[in-house]
């Protein structure tokens, strides 16, 4: 019976020790792997301005967008992203003129100017790439999703 556990215990001592590295090591970085992507906005307010605009309509939209850039010797290469973004529709009630207003019979009629755009912003944190064909090929020239982009 004391044979049989003298016999055990090297295999007690390799388990405990496997265990042991396996915490140590587990929770190990691989140095070639992708670090992780951090990206800063600071935003500074420079000033506040009187718009007299109307908000009428708030759209919010989702785009996809592909780009390629052709290479002659090399496959092209593409970018596919999902932008995701909102915009605000609104009438501008300082294009009022005093002749868009007039009264008839007691009643007061406004014409009003045509709507417009008033303000549109991307959303970054629902916005992603969805798929890269070949993204390391792109040459250092083009540093925007688009060809024709130079930052």
């Amino acid at each position: 019976m004391l044979q049989k556990i003298i016999r055990l215990i090297p295999l007690f001592l390799v388990v405990a020790l496997a265990i042991y590295a396996w915490e140590k090591l587990k929770d190990f970085k691989n140095p070639f792997s992708s670090g992780e992507v951090e990206v800063t906005h600071n935003v500074l307010l420079q000033q506040i301005s009187s718009m007299g605009k109307l908000e009428l309509v708030k759209y919010n939209f989702r785009d996809v967008v592909e780009s390629k850039i052709k290479k002659d010797f090399l496959p092209d290469a593409k970018v596919l992203l999902i932008v995701s973004g909102e915009a605000t529709g609104c009438l501008d009630l300082t294009k009022i003129r005093l002749g868009d207003i007039t009264e008839k019979d007691s009643v007061l009629v406004v014409h009003l100017p045509d709507p417009e755009i008033c303000s549109y912003k991307i959303d970054h944190s629902k916005s992603k790439v969805y798929d890269t064909e070949y993204a390391f090929l792109f040459t250092t020239g083009h540093t925007g999703v688009f060809p024709d982009q130079h930052f």
